[in-house]
Parts: structure tokens; C-alpha cells; sequence
């Protein structure tokens, strides 16, 4: 069979040198800002797919901690970030190594003045109800983005912001998606790492909680039960063949303290680790582990609320939190303590000096809450219960607060009621976690809504220079003006205080050495079309 060939301003690649290693393309990706996971590598998903051809046999069973909010990947929370991947596909992602990947699309031509991305869709392409995929159905995704009945879907919001200096996506022919852009746009694969096909056939219902989505991914969602996960089975007309592994089963629960007991007992072959603690246990040949870092976990002030609309305050709070310590009690020294979301010069904003601003120390943090007027305070700190190292963190950090007059109000929750406290007025503060920061700054700014002013999920905060900044950096092509605008933005970050970063924020699996073939992408999603069991 030929090779399909692969462009970028107009240099041809085959298919087969591109996902053996990486090639110009992949250099090309990596110069103009694709950013690159820190971690254990992975292999390619696409470069395993010929592997997983064939008659299926098996069931893999997965658990996580929490429960699933939503089964729309525009929107995936934290629980639904393993399970995108399976039910749903792009026309091309960013592999954890930082290099374009085929998907949908079998080539790409990138205009040589970066305006315009033509792809070609593989042939005889099927959603999991059989209907044929055409290049239409892109541009109907693309509309969904000025939909009326979407307009408050939270999914569709971050889409947006995403590809904003999108202008058009057309369809010349079945077979092409054309997306022309606005202006010159370096980092067109980082977006299209996000761009799940997806079809919202019930507009009230874009989560696809009351209704199983349709998609184009190795497996086909059969059955959802909200107490207990979801079931999914192989689907037999997808592109790379039909997924060894026949039955994927994801488990959800409440808390993740028992995640890895059950994988040492055999109930489960896969878990996405919470619990750093259990890591020393499952050290030996019976089990491997995977990591991707991706983002942090962070802070969210309430802005709009007294105190806290007083940035000598967030500042104080910035300081009172004994990054060091959290890092070691609660995470074991595999999340490092950082106070910038940007904190890898993969990320296109890296300023070193800013990784560990604002340090423990709580006479800065005290003399700053003096130079507020504030000489007591009472804050209530919802926590997930699905995370138990933020248990540890809240305690720490309630313990170093008490020595400053400030009394801290843990308050355990499930995941519904933790992610509920977003858009809540009455919100002090709320621990979060933030992906995409190793990405280019587009792409962070264009989708973390809580970090930019304005946004309903950025609980109070207003900068309408911080807004210019966005807009500025979404347009510049040259990489050290891109570069200095995304450091100007970083340094606010940190002086706002409005986000506090804490600790890195990784995604961790724990895998009985049996599962082989598993991977993820740059943003940390897992992939299991390659997997199989042994």
C-alpha cells in the first residue's frame, strides 16, 4: 500500500517516516511552539494501531476517582480526561513527545504564510452508528461555535476562546476540511489537539448525560451509570482496525484511597493514581507506571469578594502556603512546588525566576494582611474528597494559617459540589487544576477561563490590560515578541495573585505489567486504541 504524504509548507513527508521519528514536521511543530511534556515517554498511538488489528478478545478494566460530569471532550473535567480518547478522535493531535499525529486526517498542507490548513480525511471514515463521515461534518462542528442553543455550554465557550483566529472552516469536497485563519497562526496543531469530532444531536444535552454520544473513536459508549462509570465496547469499523482489547469497563468512585488496592487485588488493570502515598506499594515487576505533567494545581481567589479583592491579600495568601512542604507530606516529591503555571521553559511564558516566587514566609505574608487591615480572617475551603493530597495540603496549609490570625473552614465535598463553587459568589477560595500550561500561550489563553479576566469562571477578576495582552499574543507570528507578551502575562499572574500556583499537576497511571500498548497525548489524555493484553 503507498504511503500517504504528509505537508507543511510545502515540504512532502511520508506517513511512515513522520511516526518513526519525527522527521521535519516534527521539527517544524517543535519550533514553532509545540510544547513538550516533562515525564515518562510514550509510544505513539497511531504507531501502534497496525499492532492492534484483528479478532478482539478481552476486557480491560479501569478506574478513576470522582465521578463523570460530562462525556462532551470540548469540556472534559479532570475524570473525563481518560476517557475522551476512547469514544471520540480529532483530525490530528500532539503526541506526548511534541509531534503532529495523524487521526482522521491522512495529510495536511500548511500554507507557507501559515493562513490557511487544508487536510485530507482518510477514506470510508464511520461514526459508531455507521453514518459516513464527510468533511461537512467539520463544518457543522465549527459552527456550533455561534450556536444559539450552545451559546452557555461551557465546552463550546472554551472552543471559542480556542479558535478564535479561526475565520472559516469550508469543505471544497467529502474528502477536505479546509480552515482558513484570520492571521498567521504558529500554533495550529496545538488546537487541533482539542478539536474532538463530536455531533450535538440534542442540543439540551451537549454533557451526553441523559443520551450516549455518537463518536468516531476506537470504542463505542453502550451503557452509563452514574453510581458506578461507564461501558464501552470496541468498535469494529474504526480507521487503525478494531482495538484488541474488546470491552473497556470505567469505574468512578467517590474517593481515591482505595484505587490502588484494587489494582493489587486484581479487580481492576488500571488506575489513574490519587493517592501518592499508595506509589511505594506497587513497585515491582507486576506493575508498571506511566506520567505525563500537564499543568498545576492552583489557588482560585475569589476577587470580587472583601477581602479578597485587595491584591496585598492574595499576595499574603501566595506567601502563607509552604509549597516545599506540601510537595513532600502530600505528594511524596512527585508534584514540585512552583508559583507560576509556567513553570518548564517548554511553556512559551517560562520566566525562571518566577517558578519559585513568592516563597513560604509567613512575616511577609502577616505585614502584607496588616497593609490591608486585616487583622482576622475566616475562609471556607471546599475540598474534593476525590484527591485525598489535598486533604494533607488543607491541613498544612490551615496549620500555617492559624499562626497568622486566619482560620481556615475545611470543607469536604464530592465532585459535583467541589466544581459547583466555580461560578458561586459566595466562594472564598477554591483549589483547582490547571492543564495546558506546557503548551503554546495560545492555547492556555485562549482555554483556562478562570485565569482570564472577565470569564465566568474567573470568580471577580478584571484586567482589561491583561486582555490586551491576550489579544496581542494571539496575533504575533515572531517567536520572541510571542515570547515576551507571554512573560508579561506570566509576571501578572504571579503579582495578581488571582490564580495562586501551588504544585505540579501530573497525570499518574498505575497498570498491571499485562496491559501493554497505552499512551497519551500532550495534553494528557489517555489512550487505550493501542492496548492489549497479555
Amino acid at each position: 500500500m503507498p504511503e500517504s504524504p504528509l505537508q507543511a509548507d510545502g515540504v512532502t513527508f511520508s506517513r511512515r517516516k513522520l511516526l518513526a521519528g519525527g522527521g521535519a514536521l516534527a521539527g517544524l511543530a517543535a519550533v514553532k511552539g509545540v510544547g513538550r511534556a516533562s515525564g515518562l515517554s510514550f509510544p505513539s498511538a497511531a504507531r501502534s494501531a497496525s499492532t492492534t488489528r484483528g479478532k478482539a478478545s478481552s476486557i480491560l478494566r479501569y478506574a478513576e476517582a470522582g465521578a463523570f460530569a460530562t462525556f462532551n471532550p470540548w469540556h472534559e473535567q479532570p475524570v473525563e480526561e481518560d476517557i475522551a480518547n476512547q469514544i471520540f478522535s480529532r483530525l490530528l493531535y500532539v503526541n506526548s513527545q511534541g509531534k503532529p499525529v495523524a487521526d482522521l486526517a491522512e495529510s495536511w498542507t500548511l500554507a507557507p504564510n501559515a493562513r490557511r490548513l487544508t487536510l485530507k480525511l482518510r477514506p470510508k471514515l464511520t461514526w459508531h452508528s455507521g453514518k459516513r463521515v464527510t468533511a461537512d461534518d467539520f463544518v457543522r462542528m465549527f459552527g456550533y461555535l455561534t450556536d444559539p442553543a450552545l451559546k452557555t455550554d461551557l465546552g463550546v465557550e472554551k472552543m471559542t476562546g480556542l479558535f478564535k483566529p479561526v475565520a472559516a472552516v469550508r469543505a471544497p469536497d467529502a474528502q477536505t476540511v479546509v480552515m482558513e485563519f484570520s492571521e498567521p497562526l504558529p500554533y495550529a496543531f496545538d488546537i487541533l489537539s482539542y478539536w474532538y469530532l463530536v455531533n450535538f444531536d440534542k442540543p439540551s444535552d451537549p454533557n451526553f448525560t441523559s443520551h450516549l454520544p455518537d463518536g468516531t473513536g476506537p470504542y463505542a459508549m453502550k451503557r452509563f451509570d452514574p453510581s458506578q462509570g461507564a461501558y464501552l465496547e470496541a468498535f469494529p469499523g474504526y480507521w487503525a482496525g478494531r482495538p484488541a482489547v474488546s470491552q473497556l469497563q470505567f469505574d468512578t468512585f467517590a474517593a481515591g484511597t482505595s484505587l490502588v488496592s484494587d489494582l493489587r487485588s486484581g479487580l481492576v488493570d488500571g488506575v489513574l493514581v490519587t493517592n501518592y502515598a499508595d506509589m511505594k506499594s506497587i513497585h515491582s515487576r507486576q506493575y508498571t507506571h506511566s506520567r505525563v505533567q500537564t499543568g498545576v494545581w492552583d489557588l482560585m481567589v475569589n476577587c470580587a469578594k472583601p477581602p479578597f479583592n485587595d491584591k496585598a491579600v492574595r499576595q499574603a495568601l501566595s506567601y502563607s502556603l509552604n509549597r516545599q512542604q506540601i510537595s513532600q507530606a502530600a505528594y511524596f516529591g512527585y508534584e514540585k512546588p512552583v508559583s507560576t503555571p509556567f513553570y518548564t521553559p517548554a511553556a512559551t511564558g517560562y520566566v525562571e525566576s518566577l517558578v519559585h516566587a513568592q516563597p513560604f514566609n509567613l512575616d511577609t505574608a502577616k505585614t502584607l494582611l496588616d497593609s490591608a487591615s486585616v487583622g482576622s480572617l475566616t475562609m471556607n475551603f471546599p475540598l474534593p474528597v476525590a484527591y485525598p493530597p489535598l486533604q494533607t495540603l488543607a491541613e498544612i496549609w490551615q496549620a500555617d494559617l492559624a499562626r497568622i490570625g486566619i482560620t481556615l473552614n475545611i470543607q469536604p465535598a464530592d465532585t459535583p459540589s467541589w466544581l459547583s463553587n466555580i461560578t458561586n459568589p459566595a466562594t472564598d477560595v477554591l483549589i483547582w487544576n490547571n492543564g495546558r500550561c506546557l503548551l503554546d500561550g495560545g492555547v492556555f489563553w485562549g482555554t483556562q477561563g478562570n485565569f482570564i479576566p472577565g470569564n465566568s469562571q474567573a470568580m471577580g477578576y478584571q484586567d482589561s490590560f491583561v486582555l490586551s495582552l491576550i489579544a496581542q499574543g494571539q496575533r504575533q507570528v515572531d517567536p520572541k515578541q510571542r515570547a515576551q507578551t507571554y512573560q508579561d502575562l506570566n509576571r501578572i499572574v504571579v503579582d495578581s495573585a488571582h490564580c495562586i500556583s501551588i504544585v505540579t499537576y501530573s497525570n499518574t497511571w498505575a497498570w498491571s505489567s499485562k496491559v501493554r500498548g497505552q499512551s497519551a497525548d500532550l495534553i494528557g489524555n489517555l489512550q487505550l486504541g493501542g492496548a492489549s493484553l497479555s
